[in-house]
């Protein structure tokens, strides 16, 4: 989280030290989030809950500060992440594509009728958990805003 709004972390050069690396940040620098959300059947990805982190105290939070998945398709129902990478696995993109089918999800580019797709804004992460409630697996989705 930055006080200008954005999310794409400027850091100074790594300052190396031992088994020690230092980052610094300057001071638009607030914290990060983490977000948490629940798919649902009928494929419906629904905020769970959220934690800030500024200052080394952490709060929960009532609201992601970034909707992602606004899926406006009730017919959707496959999702994919899609992770772009450039030239390293720091360096990359991420959308989000969902469609009433497989096949259809496999062309998803473009957001039309029965396809959707949305980049997720550079400086925030998603990465897909399952997580064991009741001896149920559930997907989770997480995100981050920040480092």
């Amino acid at each position: 989280m930055f006080r200008s709004g954005g999310y794409h972390l400027p850091v100074e050069e790594p300052r190396p030290q031992g088994a020690t690396i230092t980052i610094q940040t300057n001071s638009d620098f607030l914290g990060y989030e983490q977000a948490f959300y629940d798919v649902t059947p009928g494929l419906r990805i629904i905020f769970s809950n959220a934690e800030t982190a500024i200052d080394g105290v952490s709060q929960p939070n009532a609201a992601p500060r970034v909707a992602l998945f606004p899926l406006p398709h009730p017919e959707a129902r496959h999702v994919r992440l899609l992770y772009l990478v450039r030239s390293s696995a720091a360096d990359h993109n991420m959308a989000i594509l969902a469609a009433p089918d497989l096949p259809r999800l496999s062309t998803a580019c473009v957001s039309s009728k029965h396809l959707y797709s949305a980049w997720v804004p550079s400086g925030i992460a998603l990465r897909p958990q399952s997580t064991i409630l009741n001896h149920k697996s559930c997907a989770c989705h997480e995100n981050e805003t920040g480092p």
